[in-house]
Parts: C-alpha cells; sequence; structure tokens
C-alpha cells in the first residue's frame, strides 16, 4: 500500500492479512506466511502465470533466525482490533471504527500539533496504512463562530500536502464525516463562493468554474430565462451549454448558478448573439 500510495508499484504480497477478502486469493494456508523452526535453508519457489497458461518461475532460500528478545514496538494510543468495533476519543474528537473496516489489527497512534484558529491539526494513525471500510471522524467545532458553523469543513492533509476536504453533519458541536484515510485532518470553513469564468461563447457556451474548498455541489443554467441543459465535466470544472432550440437568432441572455457543498453561491449573467 505504501508503495502504491507513493510511487504507483502494485505489489503481490504472500501474506494476508486476517480481513483481506480480495477474490484472487484461493488455497491459501496459514495466510501465506513462511515459517521455518529450524537454521537450515528452505528453498521456496514462486510461480506466476498469465491468463493464457504462460508461466514463469522465481527460487529463492530463505534462512530463519531468532527476533532479538529485546525488541520493543514503539509506542501506541490503542490496539484496533480488526474483528471488532472501535472506538477512540480524546480532546476534541472521537473516531468510530466499524466492526471489519480495517484488514488487520493496527497499533493505532494519535497526537495533535498546531492548527488554526478552529482546531489543532489531528495526526490519526499511519497513512501508510489503509482502512478497509470508511471510518466515522467526528471533530469539535466549538471554536468556530456560530454564524459560520454551517461553513464549517473538515480537511485532510495527505503525505503530499493534498488537500481534501470533507462536509458532513453536525451535533452537538461536533463534525461527523466519513473518511477513508489515516493522517492529518483539521477543522477550517468555507466562505468562499465558486469562481465563475466564461471561456467560450460562439456555438457552446463554455464556463470554467472552481471552487477551493468545499466543491461544487449544484448548478443551474438558464436561457433566456428558461431553464435549459447544462452539461457538466468534474474532471476539468467545466460547465457546458451547447445551443438548442432555446436560443434564437439574434440576442440572448444565459445565467448560470453555482452552489458549493456548505451553500455558498455565485451567479453569471451574460448576453451573447447567434
Amino acid at each position: 500500500y505504501p508503495k502504491r500510495l507513493v510511487k504507483g508499484w502494485r505489489i503481490q504480497r504472500t501474506l494476508v492479512e486476517p480481513d483481506n477478502e480480495l477474490y484472487h486469493y484461493v488455497n491459501v494456508q496459514n495466510h501465506g506466511i513462511f515459517k521455518f523452526d529450524d537454521n537450515s535453508l528452505h528453498k521456496v519457489k514462486f510461480i506466476v502465470s498469465d491468463v493464457y497458461g504462460n508461466s514463469t518461475s522465481l527460487t529463492i532460500n530463505i534462512k530463519s533466525s531468532s527476533m532479538s528478545k529485546n525488541f520493543k514496538r514503539q509506542s501506541y494510543k490503542k490496539l484496533l482490533e480488526y474483528d471488532e468495533v472501535n472506538i477512540f476519543k480524546d480532546a476534541g474528537i472521537e473516531i468510530y471504527f466499524p466492526e471489519k473496516s480495517l484488514f488487520d489489527n493496527v497499533y493505532f497512534d494519535f497526537f495533535t500539533s498546531e492548527g488554526n484558529n478552529y482546531s489543532p491539526v489531528y495526526h490519526i494513525g499511519n497513512e501508510y496504512i489503509p482502512l478497509k471500510e470508511p471510518a466515522i471522524l467526528s471533530l469539535n467545532i466549538a471554536l468556530v463562530p456560530e454564524k459560520y458553523k454551517s461553513k464549517a469543513v473538515i480537511c485532510h492533509k495527505n503525505y503530499k500536502n493534498k488537500i481534501k476536504v470533507y462536509t458532513g453533519t453536525i451535533s452537538d458541536n461536533f463534525l461527523s464525516v466519513f473518511i477513508k484515510d489515516f493522517g492529518r485532518y483539521y477543522i477550517d470553513i468555507d466562505t468562499v463562493p465558486p469562481n465563475i469564468k466564461l471561456l467560450k461563447k460562439d456555438g457552446i457556451l463554455k464556463f470554467k468554474v472552481i471552487d477551493d474548498l468545499s466543491g461544487l455541489l449544484d448548478y443551474k443554467g438558464f436561457i433566456n430565462n428558461q431553464p435549459a441543459i447544462f452539461a457538466y465535466d468534474a474532471k476539468n470544472n467545466l460547465i457546458y451549454y451547447k445551443f438548442d432550440d432555446l436560443t434564437h437568432k439574434g440576442k440572448n441572455t444565459a445565467a448560470l448558478l453555482v452552489t458549493d457543498a456548505v451553500g455558498n453561491t455565485s451567479v453569471m449573467k451574460i448576453v451573447f448573439y447567434r
């Protein structure tokens, strides 16, 4: 998983985690663990085949050695067991892990660092360990001014410092969201409406729509004050309208209304000619 995150590699492991249900693990013995009780060399042969029956093999020698008696696991806050419901609580935070939301037991660590005006940064677990199913993260928003509570979001900053924003539900001064990754999380507010820029209006109307935090939730388009069909290209943040029966020769009007996930709204009105 870490290699896939950082380098995009796909590595096939022999070790099968206790709750790994991927379909291609069949006839696995001892969870794929090679365990030898002596100090002799043992030959292990791997055979890999494609769907047409072509195969190649690799033979390696393995020698076991006893683990040092002085081995100590680094400190951790809580042991999360994969086959149980796990709940972690600390000041300003609660995380609910449903049963079987983990592939294996996790030695869970947690600490905080300096954040912004609304919360510290919560360092939740090890981001190089995958979650099998989403967990529910709840963060306290008591430091968010009352008039901005509806604009509160939870931000996740990954190992590349790329930010992903989550919106959720608020109850008892806690904002709760589903998360799919361990890592750094903190509270922020989104009070800035989406930005709309007209790119083209010759035969087709093309708008660039950017929202820096919570993301676009809804959009509506009107041609000559009539609801019209506008297409949304989410990958490129573009909204299109291709001239149809609502447009007539000469002067026309268009209006685009966009709303982000916390209710900030922007409107652009233009005049165009056909």
